[in-house]
């Protein structure tokens, strides 16, 4: 489980003025968000062709379904006098509904001894997408289900370089009719796609 803490802003005033109330309408909030974490199972085998070859699969399952149904979400000390007389309290309670699916995934990897410090490889994954388009938003898009990595290790002594390239192809969703209550991602489209290179060094002393 992981706490989360900080302030929310923001500004009421269209609100406000549809109850037919002038008054100010910034406020701040202290605000708290509680994430539960998932159960995951993995499992993984590789094997040694030969002296230059190194494959491996793995698979794993994510429990998503059952710690990622709502997000609950805590204010506190609200600032807007006004809004607390509207609301009865200082402090505001949600919960954003999330209905996650559980995820399977199954990841395949190569490696390649060119000499004896260094080594190629390569990899795939691929996983099922875990979010629902009626809870979907550009903050929840964990959508891609497709990975491609590339890498190359030289470790001349004790030292050890490592470079990685990762690519993410670009995943979309479309969100119909949304379950979120204000409905501003109704007929909407979220286009997700990622690429990384990392560098490494390590000293063995």
């Amino acid at each position: 489980m992981i706490d989360s803490t900080g302030h929310a802003s923001g500004d009421a005033g269209a609100q406000l003025t549809a109850l037919g109330i002038n008054v100010p309408s910034t406020f701040t909030y202290d605000a708290a968000v509680q994430n539960v974490l998932p159960q995951s199972v993995l499992g993984n085998v590789s094997w040694q062709t030969d002296h230059h070859w190194l494959f491996a699969v793995q698979a794993d399952w994510t429990n998503w379904g059952n710690s990622f149904v709502s997000l609950p979400v805590t204010l506190t000390n609200g600032t807007n006098a006004t809004i607390n007389s509207v609301v009865g309290s200082t402090t505001l309670v949600d919960s954003v509904p999330l209905h996650w699916k559980d995820q399977y995934g199954v990841h395949v990897g190569a490696e390649r001894t060119l000499t004896e410090n260094t080594v190629l490889r390569f990899g795939y994954a691929h996983a099922n997408d875990p979010v629902p388009s009626s809870t979907l938003t550009p903050l929840t898009a964990a959508i891609m289900s497709n990975q491609l990595t590339t890498g190359f290790g030289y470790n001349p002594g004790r030292s050890r370089w490592e470079v990685a390239y990762s690519f993410h192809p670009t995943a979309t969703q479309h969100v119909g009719v949304s379950s979120l209550l204000s409905g501003e991602y109704d007929n909407s489209s979220v286009h997700v796609g990622t690429q990384s290179l990392t560098v490494g060094y390590s000293y063995r002393f």
